[in-house]
């Protein structure tokens, strides 16, 4: 790629001198030529713990047909999670003072400039452009004011899904990288301000606000995992187009395989690990590492007594939900799923009903163990 694209700056930067070059950013600075009306940039922000992953993962790797078929351009050319890299790189740019060092571990910046490059350069010669990212629920206003300002049409794409789910796939995916997990309940009792697992949504109005009318557009949809695809691609990067021709593309997309990615463990695995922990410290044994024993804690998670929710959402749940569903789709306008879904399914280990067996199975997980299982005295104890 031999083209030079840099950063135009945003409309609401216009008339304030850039100093700093491309050489030392990657992403600042002017261009002699103006902006293609004809492109249009869709960037679907998650949020996190709405099938974000799958979405890349699916985008990737039907890229080229979705561009032979419906002339719209994946912003991933390598990598299905490049939009990540991006969102990350750019946050860090705009703010150095709190620059995330594990990004130095992963990202490339000459791979995440040469994607930069390569998306500025569709956007200029008037084409569509999806790109994805979870992270881009986290970073700052200005750096979302930064992509906004890379094309004249920009939509940012976002998802609702019910709230108890939700966190249900938080707890799992963040207590999973710890050796001493929290109990789902532990978690919800930390995690009380759960509303403000919308304050993203305060910061793409405040971009919408720094542009012009009809510049940034913000799109909203229910959470339907697999459908979020159909919804970026035909209903949101398409929609200029008549229903029959978007009916077409649903059709289209409908034949690409679904992907689930990054699943996270089940309640009564996460459970199994927390015991697990507990039955190390009572027997003074060495706990391993469980990221790379997830496998076997599942095993021995379906040998062990479970007590699930099987759909049966208390009122604190329901009370959670109806908060939240309010939040969405009053700031959205759209409109909800004919049921509120609560929290379809979930098991988690029954605590009272485990025998020594039961123990003696938990214990297998650790290394350098002598002892006998912990007694009910000693178990209590340790709770």
């Amino acid at each position: 790629w031999a083209i030079n694209v840099v950063l135009l700056p945003t409309r609401a930067q216009e008339g304030q001198d850039q100093v700093t070059n491309e050489e030392t950013s990657g992403l600042a600075g002017r261009r002699e030529h103006p902006r293609n009306d004809a492109a249009r940039l869709i960037v679907h922000v998650g949020p996190h713990k709405t099938g974000t992953t799958s979405v890349q993962h699916v985008l990737f790797r039907n890229k080229y047909l979705i561009f032979d078929k419906l002339h719209v351009r994946v912003g991933a050319s390598q990598r299905p999670q490049e939009g990540t890299f991006v969102a990350a790189t750019i946050e860090n740019r705009t703010h150095p003072e709190t620059r995330k060092d594990y990004i130095n571990k992963y990202v490339d910046e000459n791979r995440v400039n040469f994607v930069l490059r390569k998306i500025r350069g569709w956007l200029d010669a008037g084409e569509t452009v999806v790109i994805s990212s979870e992270t881009f629920d986290q970073v700052s206003t200005e750096t979302l004011v930064t992509v906004a300002g890379w094309c004249n049409s920009t939509t940012f794409v976002h998802a609702h899904r019910a709230i108890v789910d939700k966190m249900r796939s938080m707890w799992s995916q963040i207590e999973k990288q710890k050796s001493n997990p929290r109990s789902f309940g532990e978690f919800l009792v930390g995690e009380k301000d759960v509303l403000d697992i919308l304050d993203y949504m305060d910061r793409l109005e405040e971009v919408q606000q720094r542009f012009d009318p009809g510049v940034v557009e913000i799109r909203g949809t229910a959470y339907e995992g697999a459908h979020m695809v159909e919804f970026v691609l035909c209903d949101v990067a398409l929609s200029h187009l008549e229903s029959s021709q978007r009916a077409a593309c649903k059709a289209f997309v409908q034949e690409f395989e679904v992907l689930h990615v990054n699943r996270s463990p089940s309640g009564a695995a996460i459970d199994v690990v927390r015991l697990s922990r507990n039955a190390a410290l009572v027997l003074g044994c060495e706990a391993p590492t469980f990221n790379a024993l997830w496998p076997k804690v599942a095993e021995v998670a379906e040998k062990l007594p479970l007590v699930g929710t099987r759909g049966d959402c208390s009122s604190y749940f329901d009370d959670l939900q109806a908060a939240y569903d309010r939040a969405f789709f009053a700031r959205t306008g759209i409109a909800p799923p004919e049921r509120a879904p609560c929290l379809n399914h979930m098991d988690f280990v029954n605590e009272s009903a485990l025998t020594s067996q039961h123990w003696s199975l938990i214990q297998g997980l650790l290394v350098e163990c002598s002892k006998d299982p912990p007694t009910k005295a000693e178990r209590s104890k340790q709770q």
